[in-house]
């Protein structure tokens, strides 16, 4: 990893996760996860990785369109590489 974070944080309506990441993870995967503070997984992604930037909105809902409550939940990206390196990071998200 080279840095993730989200561009509106704290959020109201919606944000965007970004990665960026190096040359060796083009071809593996990207998960992005969101979960309350409890560590209940409230909301998903997966994406297959095509850039050193990789973007993924968010509405501020969970898998199943429930809108979260105001407040502090955490924002984890895992990266997996096309020779099965696992990474991941994890930051703080306030919605408000």
């Amino acid at each position: 990893y080279q840095q993730i974070y989200a561009t509106n944080n704290p959020a109201s309506n919606s944000t965007q996760f970004v990665a960026i990441v190096n040359n060796a993870h083009l071809g593996g995967t990207i998960t992005f996860e969101v979960y309350s503070v409890l560590g209940k997984l409230l909301w998903n992604k997966t994406n297959d990785i095509f850039s050193t930037t990789i973007t993924q909105n968010w509405n501020l809902c969970t898998n199943n369109s429930i809108p979260l409550p105001k407040g502090m939940y955490l924002y984890r990206a895992i990266l997996n590489s096309p020779v099965g390196k696992e990474e991941m990071k994890t930051q703080r998200i306030i919605i408000k």
